[in-house]
């Protein structure tokens, strides 16, 4: 994890700015990703998610987080940041083929969103926005990692 010290007011422009700019890369994406749907009993069960429908809903869940980081709606804030978490442990499945910058990256991720979370349900924006960049960066790392390994 990148940790820059800046003192309070600096924190929060830095936070700012920073979710200002994330603001405008994910502007266009729809709210709210579709719920699974659960076969009625003796039909066939829904197949799980594969990685690309899982990766879309994470970056739908990161695009409410960022909406409700600008507008300070902790409860959205909260409830995204725990669904990533929930996401990110129900998907473990999907890491067993994965390398071990993967499986760091995975972590951070999960850490970052879990921290998120908490700092929603305090109140504490900046906290929040700290840790969404935690988030975020943890994310493109890992897209960086697997885009270079196709590389290759």
């Amino acid at each position: 994890m990148i940790r820059v010290h800046l003192s309070h007011r600096g924190l929060r422009s830095a936070g700012i700015i920073t979710v200002l700019s994330l603001a405008c890369m994910y502007w266009s994406v729809a709210d709210e990703p579709a719920p699974l749907r659960i076969a009625p009993a003796g039909q066939q069960p829904p197949q799980l998610p594969n990685e690309a429908q899982v990766m879309r809903v994470k970056l739908q869940r990161a695009q409410l987080i960022l909406q409700a980081l600008t507008m300070e709606d902790y409860k959205t804030l909260q409830e995204n940041a725990e669904s990533l978490v929930r996401i990110s442990r129900a998907t473990e499945f999907l890491r067993a083929y994965k390398t071990e910058e993967y499986e760091f990256q995975a972590l951070v991720f999960q850490k970052a969103a879990e921290t998120l979370a908490a700092k929603a349900k305090e109140k504490n924006i900046d906290g929040a926005t700290v840790a969404y960049v935690d988030m975020t960066i943890s994310c493109v790392a890992c897209h960086n990692h697997f885009r270079g390994r196709k590389r290759d």
